[in-house]
């Protein structure tokens, strides 16, 4: 799986990548060419302007895709009244659907992170067919080493099966994490990262300027 092209899950067209950019933002018109530039944007630009028209034009024809005419330019908005929508609307929303298992999942732990975060390329949305799903924990300060080491194993094992990616869970002890916040894999998380574990602020205030290392 890969986040910025989730209906390639189910179809490698151009049709697919063009639904995500109309489903994206379902009460919004766009033009031809604003279609493309949503794709490009979201990283998922690989069809020309006369293809993502013919793209358009298939899915009119299907009545997942409206068209009306603006100021004489044709304008195309995704249907969200069709039947096939709800199933579109959660192809396009996997990264989010990714986000509350890891989150669902976590929270039905005996031992909980004290922080968790999606982050790397699945996070950005870069990921390549090969790409890892980066998943960032913070161990408690008491836990069991093989309660913690078999819910970690779980979890890699989930991954895989929720999106067909191997799993890199990066894990560090809460007393590592507030000796180091200045690490560059945590500026990563920070700058980069869907929380599902824990205060959505509680890697940005350790790393806080002026803050000395070891205080809370």
């Amino acid at each position: 799986m890969r986040t910025q092209h989730p209906l390639a899950t189910v179809t490698p067209t151009l049709d697919g990548d063009v639904l995500v950019a109309l489903a994206s933002a379902p009460q919004v018109t766009f033009t031809t060419g604003q279609v493309e530039r949503l794709m490009r944007l979201g990283g998922t630009s690989k069809g020309s302007l006369t293809g993502i028209r013919k793209v358009l034009n298939r899915l009119v024809a299907e009545g997942t895709v409206d068209r009306e005419t603006v100021a004489g330019v044709g304008a195309y908005r995704f249907n969200d009244e069709h039947l096939a929508a709800p199933a579109i609307l959660a192809l396009v929303n996997l990264r989010s659907s990714l986000v509350g298992r890891l989150e669902e999942t976590t929270r039905s732990w005996g031992a909980p992170p004290v922080f968790g975060a999606l982050f790397g390329s699945a996070a950005r949305g870069q990921m390549t067919g090969d790409s890892d799903i980066d998943i960032f924990l913070v161990r408690p300060g008491e836990v069991d080493d093989q309660v913690w080491g078999d819910q970690v194993a779980s979890l890699s094992g989930q991954v895989r099966r929720w999106t067909g990616n191997r799993a890199e869970v990066l894990e560090l002890d809460e007393a590592e994490v507030v000796e180091h916040p200045d690490d560059l894999v945590l500026g990563e998380v920070v700058r980069d990262g869907l929380v599902f574990a824990g205060p959505p602020t509680w890697l940005v205030r350790l790393q806080r300027p002026g803050r000395r290392r070891g205080t809370p």
